[in-house]
């Protein structure tokens, strides 16, 4: 299947800003490729022809974006990596006032998670107002996607080759409820696109429910904004934990200027 938008890279505009869209084609590729990709394949994958994508490769590689392997596999370079590292400090500087209004609304943690391979990593979290048991979760810590609420609304957005590499071969059983099938958690994901919320009531870990939403910036950075309480305090409020995510999430994707 071709990458994302290499199609409209094919044959959009002209001059610079064709130039432009097929250099982000090609970088969505190699970056969905995970462990790289060799040219002839790449070429295939953005639907352009190999002396183009060879052209862009080499203007890519010397602004640091990529590099070549030994074995000729081209993967993703420093340069990308530095610009991820500064978008997500941005998402995380506009998300904290709006998470800390949530946390005040509803009197419980919130926290902010980006994908990391086969992982979420959390990345900013506000404590409540109130002393409480909580969720054992700090900044820096990484989880499963396939059995966390923030996990499923980033994989929701990923396709079967991107989905593929951040998903485990095997999906280990953390607790009795955890999705240990590709077919459920395919299930489980097409749900999500449709209803905007990921769940984890216990999946992984015991006593400890999760409704997360998905954070959306206009240059296409994606996050997981989270409510994670304990099990005693979550069934009972779960439509309302809900809403109010939701409403957050809303604003605050308005704010980044997401579509």
């Amino acid at each position: 299947m071709a990458a994302k938008g290499s199609k409209e890279a094919a044959g959009s505009g002209d001059g610079g800003i064709q130039a432009v869209a097929r250099a982000f084609a090609v970088l969505r590729a190699v970056a969905d490729s995970g462990s790289g990709v060799k040219l002839g394949e790449l070429s295939k994958r953005v639907e352009l022809p190999r002396p183009t994508v060879h052209r862009i490769v080499t203007s890519l590689q010397a602004e640091g974006a990529i590099y070549l392997t030994l074995d000729g596999r081209v993967r993703t370079g420093p340069e990308l990596t530095r610009l991820a590292s500064t978008a997500e400090t941005t998402l995380i500087d506009a998300a904290r006032p709006f998470m800390e209004r949530l946390s005040q609304e509803i009197d419980e943690k919130i926290d902010l998670a980006v994908l990391d391979r086969e992982n979420i990593r959390f990345v900013a979290q506000v404590m409540p107002r109130t002393p409480r048991l909580l969720a054992g979760v700090t900044v820096g810590d990484l989880f499963p996607t396939y059995c966390t609420a923030p996990g499923k609304v980033l994989l929701a957005q990923l396709g079967p080759r991107a989905l593929r590499l951040a998903v485990p071969k095997r999906l280990a059983k953390y607790t009795p409820r955890t999705i240990t099938s590709m077919a459920e958690l395919e299930a489980e994901l097409e749900e999500v696109r449709q209803t905007g919320l990921g769940f984890d009531r216990e999946e992984h870990s015991e006593s400890i429910c999760a409704v997360a939403a998905l954070v959306r910036d206009a240059l296409g950075g994606l996050a997981g904004l989270t409510i994670a309480v304990p099990s005693e305090r979550f069934y009972d409020r779960e439509k309302e934990l809900a809403e109010a995510l939701v409403r957050t999430v809303d604003e605050l994707n308005a704010e980044l200027g997401a579509e």
